[in-house]
């Protein structure tokens, strides 16, 4: 599993030292910079589909108070990393609800 996001973006223009991406670009060219462990400064986490909200607004809490900040929390069957996707929670999510 692997993200795209403003940081890939970001670390493929310093890497590359290029000014743009090219619009032929692959997310095969990009692989190295889509895992889940090549976001700084986020992290990300996984919860089980039943997990209760309130319990996934305080990881986002607790982040709060850590160097590495929860950017995103994946929603899977059981919480694991190796499981079908089956949602994405963002802080802004929550923000709706709390």
């Amino acid at each position: 599993m692997g993200v795209l996001s403003e940081s890939t973006v970001l670390s493929y223009l310093v890497d590359d030292m290029a000014l743009e991406i090219p619009e032929t670009a692959t997310l095969k060219q990009l692989e190295r910079l889509l895992s889940l462990d090549a976001h700084e400064p986020g992290r990300f986490a996984f919860v089980a589909r039943r997990e209760p909200a309130d319990e996934v607004a305080e990881l986002f809490q607790a982040s709060l108070r850590q160097a590495n900040r929860l950017v995103m929390v994946f929603v899977t069957e059981h919480g694991k990393p190796d499981e079908r996707l089956l949602g994405i929670i963002t802080a802004w999510d929550l923000a709706k609800f709390f």
